[in-house]
């Protein structure tokens, strides 16, 4: 196994699971939102929606959005009151919302569900950035990651055919209720983690500290100059502008 970054010892899971299991909270995004695509002209029919309505578009729109909100939330929360506090708190979260977006009666209680679920979905890609970072440093974590996202990147390939799968095994609920027994199967192996955050590494939760946070990441040249490549790189491609008259 690589060399930890700390002294750390409490960590239950064997480098292969650990890795599997990163990749896993990691792609919890991912899979709410690609196994859902194949279900949406059955939600049409459900809402009574016309063939060609994209009002179903805004489940997707609403989910990035809450996920958006959650990420500057999340942070801040995870170095205060631990990794592992986060991930379930989060995953517990996700699963009520997932479970409400299976009940849903109408459009609206679909909408806000669907925010609520994009916030939780936050929480388990914070944390599972900072629970590799805690334990890893250096070439060490740049091998971790690249192994971890070698798998997650499987998610948005499995996602629409697990999805359609799911709705004709029994309708597009069995799409949102396969979120449910995600976040269940996240909660219970998250009991095999050991809080990965030292003592004498936490943050105090105040608006000072946050603030203090968010000004060492946006003026750092490196973290700023991945993120802006990030953003160009996840942006629209050149496909999606119209081609010139």
């Amino acid at each position: 196994m690589s060399t930890p970054a700390s002294t750390y010892t409490g960590r239950r899971l064997g480098e292969r699971e650990f890795i599997l299991f990163i990749a896993m909270i990691s792609a919890v995004s991912a899979l709410a939102i690609d196994t859902l695509l194949p279900a949406f002209s059955e939600m049409r029919e459900a809402f009574n929606l016309p063939e060609d309505s994209t009002g179903l578009s805004l489940t997707i729109t609403l989910f990035f959005v809450g996920s958006g909100v959650g990420n500057l939330v999340y942070g801040p929360m995870a170095d205060a009151l631990g990794r592992k506090r986060i991930l379930i708190g989060s995953m517990v979260l996700y699963g009520l919302a997932s479970l409400m977006a299976t009940l849903s009666v109408s459009l609206g209680m679909l909408y806000v569900s669907r925010f609520i679920w994009g916030f939780a979905a936050a929480g388990p890609r914070t944390a599972a950035q900072a629970i590799v970072r805690d334990y890893y440093s250096g070439d060490a974590m740049a091998r971790v990651m690249t192994l971890v996202m070698a798998v997650f990147f499987w998610a948005p390939v499995a996602g629409p055919p697990l999805g359609k799968g799911l709705v004709e095994l029994g309708s597009w609920r069995y799409v949102m209720a396969f979120s449910v027994f995600t976040a269940v199967v996240i909660v219970a192996w998250s009991m095999r983690l050991e809080e990965t955050l030292k003592p004498e590494h936490r943050r105090p939760l105040t608006f000072r500290s946050t603030m203090a946070g968010f000004r060492s990441v946006t003026t750092h040249p490196v973290t700023l100059g991945y993120t802006l490549a990030t953003m160009f790189c996840a942006g629209p491609s050149s496909r999606s502008w119209p081609a010139p008259s």
